[in-house]
């Protein structure tokens, strides 16, 4: 029983239209919006706020493997020369939040037809984007395709490419 303390880094802040709005400065920023305080109650306790040391903490996220030095561009789509991170759906050649948000955004808009302005824009996107949106290879875009895209970003599943099956002979 007790009080812990919660802290964070925001990572992403953004707004979508068609595009990425990016939000104040895109870097890692800590979380000052206010104080909260928990109150903890049960019988086991694993560490207490004051024994907790944020130093513990890796700060900064880690970008993900892809086999590129991807570098986000200012104004997607982007031919993304230092090459495309898996899971990129927006454009701007790095995979985070906002690409589960615009294939979330594409799948309303082809529901409504893409009749929209916005529809209209995003039903023309290059086949990069749009093969990046199927998440889950199964030849669809859906809502399925934005849940897998999202736990792939809080590192509930990873990407997986390049499968090779080898057939094992019958002994």
């Amino acid at each position: 029983a007790g009080l812990a303390k919660l802290e964070g880094h925001v990572e992403t802040l953004s707004e979508y239209d068609a595009a990425v709005k990016t939000i104040g400065d895109p870097v890692p920023r800590a979380a000052v919006a206010g104080i909260v305080e928990i109150d903890i109650s049960g019988s086991k306790r694993r560490r207490s706020a004051d024994e907790f040391d944020s130093s513990d903490l890796i700060l900064g996220r880690k970008r993900r493997a892809s086999g590129t030095d991807a570098v986000r561009c200012t104004s997607p789509p982007c031919d993304c020369a230092a090459g495309r991170q898996t899971g990129d759906t927006n454009g701007d050649c790095l995979f985070d939040v906002n690409d589960v948000t615009y294939t979330s955004i594409y799948v309303a808009e082809a529901a409504l037809r893409f009749q929209t302005s916005r529809g209209q824009t995003l039903k023309s996107l290059p086949k990069v984007q749009t093969d990046a949106m199927d998440a889950d290879l199964n030849g669809e875009i859906n809502l399925e395709d934005a849940l897998y895209l999202a736990k792939v970003n809080f590192g509930l599943l990873r990407f997986v490419t390049d499968v090779t099956i080898l057939r094992v002979d019958d002994a």
